[in-house]
């Protein structure tokens, strides 16, 4: 998956929180968890 993360140039991530420790560590990806998200941070 870090691979494929990496090699595509992914700014931003999008995904739940529940699916944060199974997703390795990336240092230059920003994660977005949809759940934690209201809707000032939505906008």
């Amino acid at each position: 998956m870090r691979h494929v993360l990496a090699d595509s140039g992914v700014k931003l991530l999008l995904t739940h929180s529940d699916q944060l420790t199974g997703l390795p560590e990336l240092a230059d990806i920003q994660c977005l968890c949809i759940d934690r998200m209201n809707s000032e941070t939505a906008s």
